[in-house]
């Protein structure tokens, strides 16, 4: 949700392993305090997920196709990003 703390936070890293790992692609999806409950149930219920706090994070493979893989939330994506970092393909 726009509004949300956590939100901001990760959003600063995700532009930041955007900026410096070329093969580390972003699409934020914001919506406002309003919208977000029933978008996130339906973002969810559509994926077979179950989440319910801002921010929902996940990860699509491009060339896969699929539904994606939920990461989680902010502490989730924080330790999701230390692992990219070290990847050989970043």
């Amino acid at each position: 949700s726009a509004d949300c703390p956590y939100f901001a936070k990760v959003e600063l890293l995700a532009d930041n392993l955007a900026k410096n790992l070329p093969s580390f692609k972003l699409h934020k999806i914001v919506r406002t305090a309003n919208d977000w409950p029933d978008w996130s149930r339906h973002c969810c219920r559509e994926r077979g997920w179950r989440h319910q706090r801002s921010p929902i994070i996940w990860r699509e493979l491009v060339n896969q196709g699929g539904k994606g893989v939920l990461i989680g939330g902010a502490n989730e994506f924080q330790e999701f990003a230390k692992g990219e970092r070290k990847l050989p393909w970043c």
